[in-house]
């Protein structure tokens, strides 16, 4: 009977223990790690823009028709006549940076075109350019433009824009002074007839450095 009593005892002992073992085993798989801590991001900003149109810079019997102005990313309403070779119309305007953020130039688009490839255009490419970028190019008089006549367009208007080349800086609180020429090219050979304009729109591409 003794023995019995002291194999119940032991069992229970043993079992106690057994449940304490498994309790602290139990604690150290649930143990939990924990890392305090904060981030902030700093006040950034993105805010590139055009500013300080200059007056137009006329050459020959060019003429300025309307008044073009500066929406914060837009220079609109430009609109020049042209009358012989030689003739041009220029204007300057400032690229700032005004933001937080440092910039780079990712070229510019002349109606969808990247036009600073154009020697490296197909001849199908150059027409399709061609075609969005004259309104009309009646050479020789007659009321029609024909595929040959737009071919020939930018020998009497012609571009050239100087601003921030392809992969160039543009930091943040820096200025790049820019110009856009319009003009009838002087070595043209002959006067049309006929009208002969174009519409453009330039769109400058400016990308995180």
């Amino acid at each position: 009977m003794e023995k019995q009593r002291r194999e119940k005892i032991l069992a229970v002992v043993s079992l106690i223990i057994a449940v304490i073992c498994l309790s602290i085993a139990f604690a150290a798989m649930s143990t939990n790690l924990i890392i305090n801590g904060d981030a902030a991001l700093e006040n950034s900003s993105w805010d590139i823009h055009f500013e300080n149109l200059s007056e137009p810079k006329i050459v020959g019997t060019a003429k300025e028709l309307k008044e073009p102005s500066i929406d914060d990313t837009t220079i609109k309403n430009i609109s020049v006549s042209l009358k012989n070779p030689g003739d041009s119309v220029t204007y300057e305007f400032d690229i700032v940076n005004a933001g937080t953020t440092d910039a780079k130039s990712d070229g510019y688009i002349l109606n969808g075109y990247d036009f600073s490839d154009y020697d490296n255009f197909t001849d199908e490419e150059k027409l399709k350019f061609l075609k969005s970028l004259f309104t009309s190019c009646d050479i020789d008089g007659d009321g029609i433009t024909t595929d040959e006549e737009y071919k020939k367009g930018l020998e009497f208007i012609n571009f050239n824009l100087t601003s921030d080349e392809k992969g160039s800086d543009l930091n943040a609180n820096t200025v790049r002074r820019g110009t856009i020429k319009i003009y009838f090219d002087k070595k043209s050979l002959e006067l049309p007839k006929g009208m002969v304009s174009a519409s453009f729109k330039w769109e400058l591409k400016y990308v995180q450095k």
